[in-house]
Order: structure tokens, then sequence, then C-alpha cells
């Protein structure tokens, strides 16, 4: 049960980001920094590398607007 409900939260905080731009901003830039600081030991470049990638990308979608 508890998997069932983070995984809702999860999705929503996903949907949230992508549908707000200064939000997606902001998550985009946390991760951005947060993985280049965990990329830093041989053990964390293997979580960090998608997140910093992950950053990137919502850093860098725009709107059609």
């Amino acid at each position: 049960m508890n998997k069932i409900i983070l995984l809702i939260i999860v999705s929503g905080l996903i949907y949230l980001g992508l549908s707000v731009r200064a939000l997606r901003k902001t998550i985009g830039l946390a991760l951005v920094v947060f993985g280049a600081i965990i990329s830093l030991t041989l053990i964390g470049f293997i979580v960090g590398l998608p997140m910093v990638l992950v950053g990137g990308f919502l850093l860098f979608i725009g709107n059609k607007r």
C-alpha cells in the first residue's frame, strides 16, 4: 500500500514539474546541482550522472507559447 501512495505522489510531482514552467526550471537546477555533488564519488557517479542529465533536460525543454 505504501508503494502505491509513493507512486501516486511521485507521479503527481513529475506532472506538476512538467506543467509549471518555474517549478520545472527549479527542479531541473536542483537536480543538476545535487547530481554534480553526488557525482564526486565513484559510486555516486552512477546516481549523479542521470540526475544531471534529467536536470539538464528539465532546464532546457521549453513551452511552445
